[in-house]
């Protein structure tokens, strides 16, 4: 018996013994090093990743489609459909022999660009199951598959891995762990819609029937991950190509060629032809030659990888590497010498699990990653995102022709940020190199405009579709509405208002303000004369002193006080019952904001609560504690969270769980640290700060 094959068996049985199933060997650190590896040179400007579960369990294999669904192979269950919704969470569909797949016991998946599914399935329990499995989609949106095995040609039943070209081939990868068959079976439709198949073995060239991974390239190149671990074959990888008889011929690749190891679990080939194979023993790179050959450069540990066994690898179109590795996520950036340095992400990033296996990362940079059971914990699908860093560009007075440097809140459109300040109202006007201009003849005080601003101090501000201002100040409610030139008019109300003392100002599609003022909720209905008539509420509020107002698309009005949070459901005409909730972790909000799912963040002095709203109307909230004083917060569509503290300016990234995870402050380029409003619209945030008002650009 050989080295390698005493090797495989150490390898099945320690995974036999934790999760009690069989499929690819998985997770045995080994002590190997590649002969090479290169010399690290510089940095690695990697992203910092955070990861969220969408769903726990083993699955030995994922694909992705464009829209973002993901399609997890499951050890034992299944295949498992999960649909991206707009505020990221997922929702779940399985698929099992009920639907045709040939075992609920699966190894890989992949799915085309015209929704086909090829599912690899395997048979764990010694009887006849099995095969390759392809769905096609009904009209009811659910899949229906077809099984293939060696009844229809298929070279074995236990399939490990598979791919399909842009043609409809098909390329299954199977083995025979009993009897040592096993090879790679290349299936064609036919015109009834049927598959037929032809395979390969070593007698081909394969250099082993364990074939772990294969893909095709549009050249009508295979290239095929084979493990070495049968007494009839070396492993390595097999690159076929096409005779003139339609069959293919195999050159094979291993470690005498520079290969790191000839036990190789995965291969991706970019689009200019450069081979990346997971091996047992480091990542090896391979580069096309004139003469056709392949030249290799191998990294390990030593250029940062997780652990020396990868798994899996994959590479993003700006030639970022993935590897999985039985460490952790390793992500590769090349260097300017050429080399890569790989940076590794763990159960400390919110990895389910340090046994990382199939991985994919989609053009916006998010990764997916099939975690596994190896190390003492559980193992899942996990969703990783980058925590994004901005840095920031501050306007002033004495610079910028700002009308005040202590600002107070800021709002933003296509063409305009409008700057809320202690000394009246800015605007300023989006240039073409995407600065802004403020011009002296745009800021506005109770002075310039016959007392049409109700005060120089103003709080808060907002505008609509119409461009109209809404500005809450000391002394009322403060409407602008847009003159040629760009100019405004200010009319002021104060009239029916709770208090003079306006702290926060939102309006909705029907012209309704509503205004959060320090003697209660006053909401304004616009008359035919262009006025405006204000009810104030006070019943059901646990304080008068409101600090900060929203509205959700139903008109439910949200209240931020010291106490807790007022919900009140009515109409303008028929009024408003409010209701306090006071079961947050802290209960001094200073500021609230509502999604379009009514989930409710309330900024308060520590942190950050997020209430969800339960089946029987009541909401439960979860805190976040930022050690710092949150003053103003908001949120995009895609659930991306902005707040603005004491410290800088924070950013929550939503992850597939439903949980965040915060960027450190970001403080680069802000005029003070202190942040009292911040907005953002298109990746672009406006922060409004003790000394002047920043925008922020992403810079990952």
């Amino acid at each position: 018996m050989s080295n390698n094959k005493q090797f495989f068996y150490l390898i099945s049985f320690f995974f036999l013994s934790i999760s009690q199933t069989f499929a690819l060997p998985l997770a045995l650190t080994t002590n190997y090093m590649a002969a090479a590896s290169p010399n690290i040179s510089s940095a690695a400007e990697t992203e910092n990743y955070v990861f969220g579960t969408v769903a726990q369990g083993q699955f030995f294999g994922i694909s992705v489609d464009t829209e973002g669904t993901i399609y997890g192979a499951h050890d034992y269950a299944g295949l498992f459909v999960f649909v991206k919704q707009p505020n990221n969470t997922y929702t779940t569909t399985r698929y099992s022999t009920a639907d045709g797949l040939g075992s609920n016991a699966l190894n890989s998946v992949y799915v085309d660009g015209n929704d086909v599914i090829y599912a690899a399935t395997a048979d764990r329990t010694g009887g006849n199951s099995g095969g390759l499995s392809i769905g096609t989609k009904q009209a009811n949106g659910r899949y229906i598959f077809s099984n293939y095995t060696t009844a229809n040609g298929l070279v074995d039943n236990f399939v490990n891995s598979v791919y399909a070209d842009t043609h409809g081939i098909v390329y299954a990868g199977t083995t025979d762990e009993e009897h040592g068959n096993g090879g790679l079976s290349i299936g064609t439709k036919q015109t009834n819609g049927r598959y037929t198949f032809t395979n390969y073995t070593t007698a081909d060239g394969l250099g082993d029937n364990w074939v772990a991974g294969v893909y095709a390239d549009t050249n009508g190149k295979v290239y095929v991950a084979t493990t070495g671990l049968y007494d009839n074959g070396t492993g390595g990888l097999s690159i076929g190509i096409k005779q003139a008889n339609g069959r293919y011929t195999f050159s094979d690749y291993t470690t005498a060629d520079g290969l790191a190891d000839n036990r190789v679990n995965g291969i991706y080939v970019d689009a200019n032809g450069t081979l990346y194979a997971a091996t047992y023993s480091g990542l090896s790179i391979g580069i096309k030659q004139v003469n056709g050959s392949y030249t290799f450069s191998n990294y390990t540990m030593v250029n940062g990888l997780g652990d020396n066994f990868v798994r899996s690898v994959y590479v993003d179109n700006t030639g970022t590497i993935y590897a999985g590795t039985v460490g952790g996520l390793s992500i590769g950036i090349k260097q300017t010498n050429g080399n890569y340095i790989f940076t590794n992400n763990t159960t400390d990033n919110g990895l389910d699990s340090n046994y990382a296996g199939s991985v994919y990362a989609d053009a916006s940079g998010t990764i997916y990653v099939a975690t596994l059971v190896g190390d003492g914990v559980n193992a899942g699908l996990s969703v990783g995102v980058p925590l994004p860093s901005y840095t920031f560009t501050n306007y002033t007075a004495e610079k910028n022709n700002l009308i005040d440097d202590e600002t107070s809140a800021v709002y933003a459109n296509a063409n305009n940020m409008f700057v809320a300040t202690n000394g009246g109202l800015s605007v300023g006007t989006l240039q073409s190199d995407g600065s802004y201009s403020f011009n002296p003849a745009n800021n506005y005080t109770y002075t310039n405009t016959n007392g049409g601003l109700g005060s120089d101090q103003v709080q808060a501000i907002y505008t609509d579709a119409n461009n109209i201002i809404y500005a809450a100040t000391t002394d009322g409610v403060s409407i602008g509405l847009p003159l040629n030139g760009g100019r405004y008019n200010f009319g002021n109300f104060i009239d029916g208002l709770g208090s003079p003392v306006v702290n926060d100002v939102v309006t909705d599609s029907n012209r309704i303000i509503y205004a959060a003022t320090d003697n209660g909720v006053s909401v304004g209905t616009p008359q035919s004369n262009g006025l405006y008539t204000f009810q104030n509420y006070l019943a059901g509020l646990i304080n008068p002193k409101v600090w900060a107002v929203a509205v959700d698309t139903k008109g439910t009005i949200y209240a931020a006080m010291t106490g807790g949070i007022a919900i009140g459901k009515g109409t303008p005409q028929n009024g408003y019952q409010f209701t306090t909730y006071s079961n947050l972790n802290n209960t001094a909000v200073q500021n609230i904001y509502v999604d379009s799912y009514g989930t409710i963040y309330a900024a308060t002095t520590t942190g950050i609560e997020i209430g969800t709203q339960q089946s029987n109307g009541s909401y439960t909230f979860n805190s976040t504690n930022l050690n710092a004083d949150v003053s103003s917060i908001v949120v995009n569509q895609n659930g991306t969270l902005y707040a603005a503290t004491n410290t800088g300016v924070y950013i929550g990234v939503k992850l597939a769980d439903g949980t965040y995870a915060f960027t450190p402050a970001q403080t680069q380029g802000l005029g003070s640290n202190i942040v009292l409003g911040i907005y953002a619209g298109n990746g672009i945030i406006y922060a409004a700060t003790a000394d002047g008002v920043a925008v922020g650009l992403k810079q990952n």
